[in-house]
Formats: structure tokens, sequence, C-alpha cells
């Protein structure tokens, strides 16, 4: 389970960086589909 601050981190890097969800997924070791449910 996600915890709040890593999930800030996720949305921060998607929609303030710009980064792609394989770039966050490489940074933060998480599968593709954790991380795109998060960033939509």
């Amino acid at each position: 389970m996600l915890v709040v601050e890593t999930i800030a981190k996720i949305r921060r890097a998607h929609f303030v960086q710009g980064k792609g969800i394989k770039a966050i997924r490489d940074g933060l070791g998480f599968l593709n589909s954790g991380i795109s449910g998060l960033s939509a």
C-alpha cells in the first residue's frame, strides 16, 4: 500500500516536473499499473 508522501511524489513528478510514467517507475521502483492509476 502506498503512503500519502509517495503518492505526492508520483503526482508531483508527473504534473509539475512533466516526467513520464516509465521515468517515475524507474526512479521509484514501482509497477506501471500502480503509477498510472495515481497520475490520471
